[in-house]
């Protein structure tokens, strides 16, 4: 015959109680702080080991997107990467007009592009014209011809100007020095590229990349 037996509650003490919280507090932020100094060093360059893995040159801090206003062509409305699908970008400028350098570069990056396969829809491309810079017939034919899926944006050489000299590179010129640009997916520009680096040292740095962050 079975027994049956009152239902008795456990109760335990304050101080057990707030041992316990205390503890699981601890291991929270055990567990938080190699992420947070991970996020702090990314976002700011500090603590960054001189000796990093990196091919391109580390904007130190990283800049957001947002700050150029960028505008798609054909667009009288600002460029929002909220709306957008998470993908890495490089961004080639040609704020007066695309010369050899400027076409170098997206052959560059172009076949980059190509070379990452099946992680090729992780990425995109962007050329970067003056706000009134000119598209003639000739340019159109050659942007469709040799870069499909290239997209186009307008931005103010003013902006993009501000934008680097908040950085390492406060000097830098990009339409005279030839330089591009990478963007990580959440918007911030944090990484340059010139005339002397290959392809391979780019595509190095954007398998890294997509390596180490998630797929959008």
């Amino acid at each position: 015959m079975r027994i049956m037996t009152e239902q008795s509650e456990t109760h335990f003490a304050p101080e057990a109680v707030r041992r316990g919280r205390l503890m699981a507090a601890i291991m929270m932020l055990v567990l938080a702080l190699p992420l947070v100094a991970a996020i702090v060093v990314y976002r700011t360059g500090i603590g960054m080991p001189a000796g990093t893995a990196n091919e391109g040159v580390l904007l130190t801090p990283p800049q957001p997107i947002e700050q150029l206003a960028l505008v798609e062509r054909d667009s009288t409305q600002p460029w929002d990467i909220r709306k957008e699908r998470a993908r890495w970008r490089l961004l080639v400028p040609a704020l007066a007009g695309c010369d050899d350098q400027c076409k170098q570069n997206l052959y560059l990056t172009r076949q980059v592009h190509v070379r990452l396969a099946k992680d090729a829809y992780r990425m995109e491309r962007f050329i970067l014209l003056g706000q009134n810079e000119p598209v003639d017939a000739e340019f159109e034919e050659f942007l469709q011809r040799e870069h499909p899926g290239l997209r186009t944006m307008r931005v103010s050489e003013d902006r993009l100007t501000e934008l680097l000299a908040a950085t390492n590179l406060a000097t830098s010129q990009p339409d005279d020095e030839g330089h591009y640009y990478l963007m990580d997916q959440r918007g911030f520009v944090m990484m340059a590229y010139h005339r002397e680096h290959t392809g391979n040292q780019l595509l190095a740095d954007i398998k890294r990349m997509l390596k180490v962050t998630y797929e959008g």
